[in-house]
């Protein structure tokens, strides 16, 4: 009886004033970003006096993603007199991560075309890819592979799977839209008469057979 009228008092009281009664729940942590304090001195210029002066030959101001990617360069071209500055007392930037499941940033790469030598040399370099399987493709490390995303959109109230809304859509719609979704995947794999492919990263590999493109509203291609 005293174990049924106990768990009648739980029922009433309900979950969330129970767990108020037992205390608040406390987390570990604390929210990271840019030195914001550092931030305000640049803009107050209130840093303390220099006390020591020096040059050098190149100075790289900020070690994202971009200030790594010039050093990394340099060094491959065997420069080794710069310095690399940031605001933070780490380098990377958003691409800083304290582990390999938690980084600031998201900074992803498509898989690469075979055709992108530098850039397969820098993963291989870098320990993602980790060997050229018999047929030439390059195996990543699985733990730096995202998986595809699942894709959803929420209309009318309610989720459903993919972001084109085909199920408010008739049939000569769909037909349009699956005919443009094939027409991106030929674009896509087609190259040109210079053996390039129609699109490219970085842009300079593509085939200057397309760049008429370029000039073309995205009204005038949908015509």
């Amino acid at each position: 009886m005293l174990a049924a009228g106990g768990l009648g008092a739980l029922s009433l009281l309900g979950l969330r004033e129970l767990i108020d009664l037992v205390g608040p729940r406390k987390f570990a942590g604390r929210v990271h970003g840019a030195n914001f304090t550092r931030g305000h001195k640049l803009l107050t210029q209130s840093f303390p006096k220099v006390s020591k002066e020096y040059k050098v030959p190149i100075a790289i101001v900020g070690s994202g993603v971009s200030g790594l990617s010039c050093a990394y360069h340099l060094k491959e071209k065997g420069i080794k007199d710069f310095e690399l500055f940031d605001l933070e007392d780490h380098i990377g930037g958003k691409s800083f991560a304290f582990n390999n499941s938690a980084p600031w940033g998201a900074h992803y790469l498509p898989l690469v075309n075979l055709e992108n030598k530098s850039l397969l040399n820098f993963l291989k370099k870098a320990d993602i890819i980790k060997s050229i399987d018999s047929n030439g493709l390059p195996e990543y490390d699985e733990l730096m592979v995202c998986s595809e995303p699942m894709e959803k959109l929420f209309l009318y109230g309610r989720m459903q799977d993919g972001i084109i809304p085909v199920e408010h859509m008739d049939s000569t719609t769909i037909g349009e839209v699956e005919r443009f979704k094939e027409l991106m995947q030929k674009l896509s794999d087609t190259k040109g008469s210079d053996g390039k492919f129609a699109f490219d990263i970085p842009m300079e590999k593509s085939s200057s057979d397309f760049l008429f493109y370029d000039e073309m509203t995205m009204l005038d291609f949908m015509k």
